[in-house]
This record gives C-alpha cells, sequence and structure tokens, in this order.
C-alpha cells in the first residue's frame, strides 16, 4: 500500500473517530437524544405526551391559545381511565403555572374505542368566579393500549 493511500485511510477513520465524538458531545450537552428518544423511539405513553406537548406550543405559537395561559395557577388532568391519570404523572406536559396565577387548566383524556385515538378537551377556569372562559377539543390519532 503507498503511503498516500495509507495516509488516506488513516484520515478517513480519524474523520469518522472526530465526527463520532462531536456527536457524543453535543448530544450529551444538548440533550438531543432525550428529544429524539422521545418523538422517535419511546414508549407509546411517552411518544403521546409529546405530541400533545407539540400540539399545545404549535397552538401557542399560532395564537389559538388564551391569554390566560400565561397565568395558571394549576393544571387537573380529568379521565374515565386511571390509567390515562397515570400517564400524564408519569410524563407530565411542560407547562408552566405561577403561584399568583388566576386561571387553572383542565384537561379531560378519553380513548375512542371505535375509531381508534384519544381525544383531549382543554378547559381555561378562572379561578375566582369559576367560570369556563375558553375550551378547545382535539383528537389524536394515537390509540393508546387501555
Amino acid at each position: 500500500m503507498s503511503p498516500r493511500k495509507k495516509r488516506s485511510k488513516y484520515l478517513k477513520v480519524f474523520t469518522y473517530l472526530m465526527g463520532f465524538i462531536l456527536f457524543y458531545w453535543v448530544d450529551q450537552r444538548f440533550h438531543i437524544h432525550d428529544s429524539f428518544q422521545s418523538l422517535l423511539m419511546g414508549p407509546l405513553e411517552k411518544r403521546f405526551v409529546a405530541a400533545v406537548q407539540e400540539d399545545l406550543e404549535k397552538l401557542d405559537k399560532a395564537k389559538s391559545l388564551h391569554q390566560g395561559i400565561k397565568s395558571l395557577k394549576e393544571i387537573q388532568i380529568f379521565s374515565s381511565s386511571s390509567e390515562l391519570r397515570k400517564m400524564f404523572q408519569k410524563y407530565p406536559l411542560k407547562i408552566a403555572t405561577r403561584s399568583d396565577g388566576k386561571y387553572k387548566l383542565e384537561i379531560f383524556v378519553d380513548g375512542i374505542e371505535e375509531a381508534g385515538g384519544t381525544v383531549i378537551q382543554y378547559d381555561l377556569v378562572e379561578i375566582s368566579s369559576g367560570n369556563t372562559v375558553w375550551e378547545l377539543g382535539r383528537t389524536f390519532p394515537h390509540k393508546l393500549p387501555f
């Protein structure tokens, strides 16, 4: 093997090694692996909660959420299924709450047996009056195992 080919071979191995080290460092530094795994390779329940979280973020960007979402004191999850309630306890939504918030977000989750999928109803309730000031229903195609 000529010295030029030998050097090229070593350079190729070195480049792959440096690429792997860089990828590992970025993954560890910015936790890319966690996001990727939760969306593509995590348990079905975790992927579902990630899809709900992503949907809420898209609604917020599109300014489709009530302004009271920025002033939440509490979030309550309701479901006829104890498994669905446990799922949201195990993988909670990342929604900021404040101790001086004026609203609570009630989330009702239920599976659709006939069509397969899950329905979510969001209700934003003003704590002082108990009035629902905003509501939104969403259907997700995720068929959960319970």
